[in-house]
């Protein structure tokens, strides 16, 4: 079976997903070792637990990049989980559990990866169901779709003192429909990457503005419905087609309602969207939504994000220099650039003024604050010096700032 070259937008997701997983499992294990810290060793249990599902694994691999083996999410994901537990381990002196979910529906797919797997972790890998058998370390592969056993993996990422990353990075709508990604969503202690296709979503509004769709299309409109849970995005499809609004809002509208249905199904997630674009155009080919209990994980997300646009410029650079044989692209010294993207650097006083306009008469926990700037561009250490001069000017009044200080701001 033959591997496919991996796209710039594929190497960029892999990436930020890589520098998110690293630092989901950082923040977690600087939350617990607090508690970790107030027990015995002799009395510490082995309660702690991390799991990784990847609902659409595909086979795992891509085409070697200058002679290097290159793999896909379900690798990724899994040595994630393998360096998450020494670094617990020296963090916390005891192992926390790992297990791995990984769901495949095609066939051929699914016997690439399996093979894979059991070539990269031999005596780990598991086809079975039965996820309450599993043993720590243990990687568990299904050939199915995933929403046929939801039920069970629900089940066991909702346990107590359990840690969840899912991945949901479909081809297409099917397999995210509102009633089993609201379901993932609202675990406690999950987080998620939901690869929305807005390419896909994008040819789909022409046929949804029509009074008769396409010929073919027609499911695949219903796979959208049952997405956003309702036919609101078309709604919008039929404000753009009527000359109500331009290209650019219809967009903005569409990801915005994506964000809203989200957290309506569960009010207390922090919902970040991230565009990513064509290799070779100036246009959004799919849209990452990450979503957390935890604000902190929403803002971290923002400096892997900043790494992440500098390294899609200089990937789709290289890319257009390929494919057009002009080396003298790379003359310019990249950091001299003036369109390659920055870091970000953001005015502190301008940041104070926006969480002080947010909250101004309420009281609040720093969870809460976090949680409403997460779809903003900043930085959790620029928020915190925002937080202690409204503390300074009397704007607002706390002890410390942990995520269940209550902050009252005048």
């Amino acid at each position: 079976m033959s591997l496919e070259p991996r796209p710039t937008q594929t190497r960029i997701k892999h990436e930020i997903l890589q520098e998110y997983l690293k630092s989901w499992g950082y923040i977690i294990t600087g939350g617990l070792r607090s508690i970790y810290s107030r027990v015995t060793p002799s009395s510490r249990k082995l309660t702690t637990r991390f799991v990784y599902v990847d609902c659409f694994a595909y086979k795992g691999a891509y085409a070697p990049e200058n002679g290097i083996e290159v793999f896909g999410s379900p690798i990724i994901g899994i040595d994630s989980l393998d360096r998450l537990a020494h670094h617990f381990v020296e963090q916390n002196g005891v192992f926390p559990d790992t297990y791995a979910i990984l769901v495949e529906e095609d066939k051929e797919n699914y016997r690439f990866l399996l093979n894979l797997l059991n070539n990269k972790y031999p005596s780990r890998v598991r086809e079975t169901t039965d996820l309450s058998s599993l043993q720590s370390g243990e990687i568990a592969i299904i050939n199915d779709d995933y929403t046929h056993w939801i039920d069970q993996i629900s089940d066991f990422t909702g346990q107590q003192y359990t840690w969840t990353f899912y991945l949901l990075d479909p081809y297409g709508p099917k397999g995210l429909q509102l009633d089993v990604v609201g379901r993932i969503i609202s675990q406690e202690h999950a987080d998620v990457i939901i690869n929305l296709m807005y390419q896909d979503l994008h040819k789909k509004t022409g046929s949804a503005a029509k009074a008769q769709p396409y010929q073919g299309h027609t499911p695949h409109l219903e796979y959208w419905d049952r997405l956003y849970g309702s036919q609101g995005w078309r709604q919008i499809s039929d404000r753009y087609y009527t000359g109500q609004i331009d290209k650019e809002q219809m967009e903005a509208d569409l990801v915005d309602l994506y964000r809203k249905v989200l957290m309506e199904y569960d009010a207390s997630v922090a919902v970040k969207r991230i565009p990513l674009k064509f290799e070779d155009r100036d246009r959004t080919m799919f849209y990452l939504f990450l979503t957390t209990h935890d604000g902190t994980g929403a803002l971290k997300m923002n400096e892997i994000l900043d790494g992440a646009k500098i390294k899609e410029y200089d990937y789709r650079q290289e890319a257009r220099t390929l494919r057009t044989l002009q080396p003298t692209l790379f003359d310019l010294d990249p950091h001299e650039d003036p369109l390659r993207p920055q870091p970000g650097d953001h005015d502190i006083d301008e940041v104070a003024r926006l969480i002080h306009a947010t909250f101004a008469g309420k009281t609040v926990t720093f969870r809460e604050v976090l949680a409403a700037l997460a779809d903003r561009p900043f930085y959790e250490d620029q928020v915190k010096k925002a937080m202690t001069r409204l503390k300074k000017s009397n704007t607002c009044h706390y002890d410390k700032l942990s995520h269940r200080e209550q902050i009252r701001f005048t």
